[in-house]
């Protein structure tokens, strides 16, 4: 029986197609697979690095009493991190450095609301966090994950000495695979500080604002 040439054509054209369409990046259940089917997976283990960006918001606080009020507030900083790790399947776990600066700035009031003084300050915060991950499986290439992280944090600029203070943190966040080793991720990190700003108005009395803050960061992941 002959085969015309218009039919093999027409074969090859759809084995082409069909190739082209399993040459990219995919997931299958766990694993991150780049070109044909059948490829050695990878994406399993190893060790992974982080850097990213975003913004760090801490509450304004406000203290009021019979002689006045003292009122503080600080805009939305931006901050910068850095993180190197390990992950086997779906868990990760690495050391995490993160820098935040605020301006705070504190007013404050007499009994009758009159503005009586005023201070503009700048508090560094330096982090260091020891994080766990759980990368819940989604058998696609967008994951989300979970983490924790206990660490300390080094505070200067404040009215008293430079120290160091106990920190921990909870992680919600989403990962984009865009290759077998490069990754997009965006999330959410609420990071407890067991410290306090302290401005002191004489005659009026002293307001605390907590700093911890709430972060919204984005970023490069890559897993080698």
């Amino acid at each position: 029986m002959k085969i015309s040439y218009l039919s093999i054509a027409i074969a090859l054209a759809v084995l082409s197609a069909n190739n082209t369409a399993l040459a990219g990046v995919y997931m299958d259940g766990e694993n991150i697979y780049k070109g044909q089917r059948g490829d050695p997976a990878t994406y399993t283990q190893g060790i992974y690095i982080d850097v990213g960006t975003g913004a760090s918001f801490i509450e304004d606080e406000s203290t009021s009493n019979s002689s006045g009020r003292i009122a503080t507030s600080s805009d939305a900083k931006i901050l910068g991190r850095g993180e190197i790790g390990g992950f086997i399947s779906d868990f990760r776990g690495g050391l995490e450095y993160t820098y935040r600066t605020y301006d705070f700035d504190s007013k404050a009031f007499n009994g009758s609301g009159t503005l009586v003084s005023t201070l503009n300050r700048t508090v560094d915060i330096h982090t260091g966090m020891l994080n766990g991950y759980y990368d819940i499986p989604t058998g696609t290439l967008l994951k989300p994950y979970l983490g924790v992280g206990v660490g300390a944090a080094y505070i200067s600029g404040t009215t008293s000495n430079d120290e160091t203070f106990f920190a921990a943190q909870g992680i919600a966040g989403l990962e984009l695979v865009l290759d077998t080793s490069v990754s997009l991720y965006a999330d959410y990190r609420y990071t407890y500080i067991d410290a306090e700003y302290q401005v002191t108005a004489g005659g009026i009395g002293s307001n605390n604002t907590e700093l911890s803050s709430s972060n919204a960061t984005a970023g490069l992941r890559f897993r080698f």
